[in-house]
């Protein structure tokens, strides 16, 4: 892996914002998530993070070892006649038996779940297996909706653990972007009855995860700067104003549910991002910290909002952080 030096990042806390405005969306009565102001965040512990630092070399070949091409099963319904972003493909290991681990991978808003074949099948190539989901997205599909398809793809991970040998105690979420932001509440939704309305499967009520990695994800709109892409962005996503639905926009957001019950987080930003700022980031990884949560913040040099999802040396942070958790 790669050299790691630990600094200590002050938390400070401001945001820009993005776009849409959309119907009032159908909200799971939700049980009680703290609500807050349209104020700056509070001040709350630096966070502990990994800095990799630039280098104008290339990136280092790769010293795992690389199985055969992995099977990809393309287009399994979640949701069995259910709408036709209900979807997902399995990328499944080609060599043992299992049962398998296996990652929930969630990709950004706007995209599709093969943006995130190259890291699927990676994923793969090394003993897991890799379930990319699509889901509803707003303005059609405005909160809860994309949330309720990451609980209920997870659910079906649960449901079809014995058709594909995956092994339930080793099931982990990964995210890029609003999927970074998915994978998280899946990390830290106390109850996950409240976003399974439609679902035909179930879930444990806790431990469904093992493990987050959140990869630029926006976790915090309570504290969003009431101007901007962002600010614009979440009125559209959550289907009204911070002013008139505080509460939605507290429970939408996964910071305002840490408790310190949640599983270990990797979170890993660039710091040349400039659609999400790397103070969301920030934030989520010293709040979970300051809960006694294991988490992990990686900030890499140079990288944009894009760059980082194909990035070698985050893939290897990923599989590195994902083989400690299955090691355990």
């Amino acid at each position: 892996m790669h050299t790691r030096f630990t600094l200590a990042v002050l938390s400070l806390i401001l945001l820009a914002g993005l776009a849409g405005c959309a119907p009032e969306p159908a909200v799971p009565e939700a049980a009680a998530v703290p609500v807050q102001t349209d104020t700056p965040r509070p001040i709350i512990p630096t966070a502990t993070f990994t800095l990799i630092p630039p280098t104008e070399t290339p990136a280092p070949t790769p010293t795992r070892t690389l199985l055969p091409p992995v099977e990809k099963v393309r287009d399994i319904a979640y949701i069995p006649g259910g709408a036709s972003q209900q979807v997902l493909d399995l990328y499944l290991p080609s060599d043992g038996a299992g049962p398998f681990p296996a990652v929930l991978l969630l990709h950004g808003g706007g995209g599709s779940k093969r943006d995130l074949e190259s890291l699927a099948a990676s994923l793969a190539r090394q003993g897991y297996v890799a379930a990319s989901l699509n889901f509803r997205e707003h303005p059609r599909y405005p909160y809860p909706a994309a949330v309720e398809d990451a609980f209920c793809g997870l659910a079906w991970l649960y449901a079809n653990a014995e058709t594909y040998h995956l092994d339930p105690q080793r099931f982990y979420a990964l995210g890029h972007s609003f999927g970074g932001t998915l994978a998280s509440m899946l990390g830290v939704v106390d109850d996950p009855a409240l976003f399974l309305s439609g679902c035909p499967n179930g879930l444990p009520e806790s431990d469904r995860v093992r493990g987050v990695v959140a990869y630029t994800g926006l976790f915090d709109y309570v504290h969003l700067p009431s101007a901007g892409g962002l600010f614009d962005y979440a009125s559209g996503y959550l289907g009204s104003t911070r002013a008139t639905a505080p509460a939605l926009w507290a429970q939408a957001s996964p910071l305002n549910w840490i408790d310190g019950s949640e599983p270990p987080f990797l979170i890993i930003h660039g710091e040349a991002d400039r659609s999400i700022p790397i103070d969301q980031s920030q934030a989520f990884a010293a709040a979970l910290q300051a809960a006694g949560v294991q988490a992990e913040l990686m900030l890499i040099p140079d990288a944009n909002h894009f760059e980082i999802i194909n990035s070698q040396v985050t893939l290897e942070a990923a599989l590195d952080f994902l083989d400690g958790l299955v090691n355990q």
